[in-house]
């Protein structure tokens, strides 16, 4: 073996036992077949997912990662057992997705990261604007992933294309096996988070921001001891914290490597420029679409138990990761549970804090609690018969308590007799007891008591009396009205009628007579004057 081949076997060796891989292609899976090559060509659930299965071990999908350092493989399977624990179909599917995206793309660094400074003349332009105009800044639409009470403000950065453009060499050599370079994509920002922000953990798009960087402008922070890193795990499998200073910008693979922001920010705000770039052979160095992602999506996934509930999950968050070992400030707590174990208590406080049951019914309540026990009532009742006295009548609610519907009979008391033997009493008291919500008023009779369905209409001595018919004077009375009334109106139409036809008459016989000409003695002469007819 030649020293130079017996060199590089030594140094290639000695990286992957350090955790720091050769390079390319180390990590990832590498099929020959893209998803257009198979046929899926259509986004997720376009085919059956058996379907999509078959086309994925078409394409040669294996789910096999000979390559990956043991603690990034022990990561990447501590975050498989943890998203199979999700159990709402939509945010088990979308950390899925971005699982899988993590795991099967190449890597094209060593670790995924590095820290180099701004070009000083460009940092002190964006510095500049940011100061000045940040204070009319406007407020950024709503972000899924960006948590906080604040909402972050846009400022434009005001380099135009030429900010990429002057980039582009420092991320080129960045990543030197991507032969052919880097083409720009986009360049967003300067975004100042505001106080309190968290940024949940995800990654970039994988069809254009492929290679990117964290441009950092400025921060105003409370303390400088207590900084708003940004997170990022690196091909080690280890999740480092970088504290970016103003003039500093992160490299990293951004379609490859989970990055956030797990921690509060402590200060009024922290501004950056978010650049990104592909390779400009895609086909050769990237050959990923969206697409390619969905089909790589492994089998299980889906395992139960998982419910579709019309709901995506109490932490879901789109295109970010939601699992427990990625949490951060701001993320709802998980409410769902094993259903053997169900809810801790905790979580049973924040439901009931978040879903508190309805303020009970007051009036009802007074209701039920003004009125008197029947039993009570009863032994009252013997008590005055024993001593001879005449029982005190029971006072019932009042009308505008009373809206019942549909009572039963026996609990109006309808089907007792109407003698004076007396022998009622005891099945009237007995009617009393009736469920909670009927209410009842008294007739005139006795201890007779009667649905108050038809209250407001005036009784005579029994409700159940016939009502009382018309007298023929006043049927006579109405009659006299109505014809009145009738007469009285006709006269009003002939009246009106008359006057319009008369009107009518007299403007068609003087536009005959002039035959449209004009009237005005300024414009006809005394000849035609003398002349018209009268």
């Amino acid at each position: 073996m030649r020293p130079s081949a017996l060199f590089c076997w030594a140094l290639a060796a000695s990286t992957a036992a350090a955790g720091v891989l050769p390079l390319p292609y180390q990590l990832g899976e590498h099929v020959d077949l893209r998803a257009d090559a198979v046929g899926f060509t259509g986004g997720w659930g376009s085919v059956p997912e058996k379907e999509r299965l078959k086309l994925r071990q078409k394409a040669g999908y294996t789910w096999t990662f000979p390559n990956e350092p043991e603690g990034y493989k022990k990561r990447q399977e501590q975050r498989w057992v943890e998203i199979q624990a999700l159990d709402h179909y939509q945010e088990r599917l979308d950390n899925f997705v971005q699982y899988t995206q993590v795991r099967t793309v190449p890597n094209y660094t060593q670790n995924g990261f590095d820290v180099v400074d701004i070009p000083h003349d460009l940092w002190q332009r964006m510095r500049d604007r940011l100061h000045e105009q940040l204070p009319k800044a406007r407020t950024e639409s709503e972000v899924q992933g960006i948590y906080g009470s604040e909402r972050p403000r846009m400022v434009g950065h005001g380099e135009g294309r030429n900010l990429l453009s002057e980039l582009q060499p420092i991320l080129e050599k960045w990543v030197p096996d991507i032969e052919t370079g880097l083409q720009p994509v986009t360049a967003y920002g300067m975004r100042a988070y505001g106080r309190g922000a968290s940024l949940g953990f995800h990654t970039d798009r994988v069809d254009t921001h492929v290679i990117s960087a964290i441009v950092h402008v400025d921060h105003k922070y409370d303390d400088d001891a207590e900084p708003w890193p940004i997170e990022i795990e690196g091909h080690d499998g280890l999740r480092h914290s970088v504290d970016l200073k103003p003039g500093q910008m992160l490299l990293y693979e951004s379609a490859k490597c989970p990055h956030g922001r797990s921690t509060a920010l402590k200060g009024d705000w922290y501004a950056s420029v978010f650049v990104h770039y592909k390779p400009k052979d895609m086909a050769t160095y990237w050959p990923y679409q969206q697409k390619d992602v969905w089909l790589a999506v492994p089998p299980g996934w889906d395992s139960k138990p998982l419910m579709d509930d019309g709901t995506p999950g109490e932490r879901w968050a789109g295109a970010f990761l939601t699992h427990d070992s990625v949490v951060v400030q701001g993320m709802a707590d998980r409410l769902a549970t094993s259903s053997k174990k169900g809810l801790p208590d905790k979580v049973k406080r924040n439901l009931a804090a978040a879903h508190p049951a309805p303020a009970p019914n007051n009036h009802k309540r007074m209701r039920h609690e003004s009125r008197i026990d029947p039993e009570l009532l009863k032994k009252a009742h013997e008590a005055a018969l024993a001593a001879g006295e005449e029982p005190v009548k029971r006072q019932g609610p009042s009308l505008s308590q009373v809206a019942p519907k549909d009572i039963p009979k026996e609990h109006t008391g309808e089907d007792l007799d109407d003698d004076d033997d007396g022998d009622d009493a005891e099945e009237a008291k007995a009617a009393l007891k009736r469920p909670e919500g009927r209410t009842l008023k008294k007739s005139a009779r006795r201890d007779r008591v009667v649905p108050a369905r038809r209250r407001g209409r005036r009784r005579d001595d029994d409700d159940d009396a016939a009502p009382r018919p018309k007298k023929a004077e006043e049927d006579d009375d109405e009659v006299e009205v109505v014809v009145g009334g009738s007469l009285l109106l006709m006269g009003f139409g002939w009246w009106f009628g008359g006057i319009s036809l008369v009107s009518l008459t007299l403007c068609l016989r003087r536009a005959v007579v002039t035959r449209g000409r004009s009237l005005d003695p300024r414009r006809l002469g005394r000849k035609e004057k003398a002349d018209l007819p009268i």
